[in-house]
């Protein structure tokens, strides 16, 4: 099913709930319907607040086997999160959450009564369905010679059609609207394999590739591998699945990767034709001495 509107995404079978609600009662419909968040509102059903699978998680972190029943909502929601329209799409969703550091929103009607409320995977999956839909009816379009065009070199080795594939899941994503994700490639010195990190762009240090820690809210990739991480097909060519696949097993990198960043997913462009002709990115030993093609800084 296509989504064009969040409202499509409101778990079906969750409450909205009020601050007396016992705790047992929420964490019975998020199990019970998949959900990631359940509403918190006032008997007018105005937002007051969310409840998350982490809270009560936390909430039962001590060492207890089970919730305490006396516990109720208002001893654990968190603030509001932003309130979006029904009819809101998913890029603007993403938006929202991305904006407030969150990663939920409160579907709220016309007339403020809030209906729900939705987490970021499902918001972040619909965007990219929305992504795939688009290009497959171009490739449908398209000539043959047109296709050709967009294929690297077919004497490409396995481990570039492999970097090739990264490179072109992180474009796949820059059009979906997670242009902020940012690439540092090469061989480091004294390495024998090509590397691509993959990063947000405010984990980026001015020269606009280089991580600040490389440890946290990065993926890495080696070409001593014989797979992509994230890869949960195996085909490592399809660089859509593979755009899917990244949201899906890292979901807050995705988060923090979304926004507008023109200037830097052009560039990109240009980057990644450049390594389907085999010559990949060489940032990480210093290898770049053409202007063009360092990147634009965050």
């Amino acid at each position: 099913m296509t989504v064009h509107h969040v409202a499509q995404l409101l778990p079906q079978g969750v409450p909205v709930v009020t601050p007396d609600t016992p705790l047992t009662v929420v964490a019975d419909a998020l199990a019970a319907h998949e959900g990631s968040a359940v509403a918190v509102a006032d008997a007018a059903h105005h937002p007051l607040g969310v409840v998350t699978a982490r809270t009560l998680a936390r909430a039962v972190a001590g060492g207890t086997p089970g919730l305490d029943p006396a516990l109720t909502v208002s001893a654990v929601m968190a603030a509001p999160p932003p309130a979006v329209r029904p009819a809101t799409a998913p890029l603007a969703a993403l938006a929202a959450m991305e904006a407030a550091g969150r990663r939920q929103v409160l579907v709220v009607g016309e007339s403020g009564r809030v209906q729900g409320a939705v987490g970021a995977p499902p918001i972040l999956r619909a965007a990219l369905g929305h992504l795939e839909g688009a290009l497959s009816e171009r490739v449908a379009a398209a000539t043959m010679p047109e296709i050709e065009a967009g294929l690297m070199a077919p004497d490409a080795s396995g481990e570039v059609q492999r970097a090739c594939a990264i490179l072109g899941a992180v474009h796949t994503l820059h059009r979906a609207g997670f242009q902020r994700l940012r690439v540092a490639a090469g061989t480091p010195p004294g390495a024998a394999h090509w590397r691509c990190l993959v990063t947000h762009a405010g984990n980026v240090r001015p020269n606009g590739w280089e991580p600040v820690d490389s440890g946290t809210d990065t993926v890495t990739y080696t070409s001593a591998q014989s797979s992509i991480g994230w890869d949960a097909t195996g085909g490592v060519n399809d660089c859509r699945r593979l755009a899917t696949d990244f949201v899906e097993k890292y979901p807050d990198l995705a988060m923090r990767g979304a926004g507008a960043d023109w200037p830097y997913a052009g560039w990109f462009t240009w980057l990644l034709g450049r390594a389907e002709s085999g010559r990949l990115p060489a940032f990480l030993e210093d290898g770049e001495t053409d202007p063009a093609a360092r990147p634009p800084r965050p």
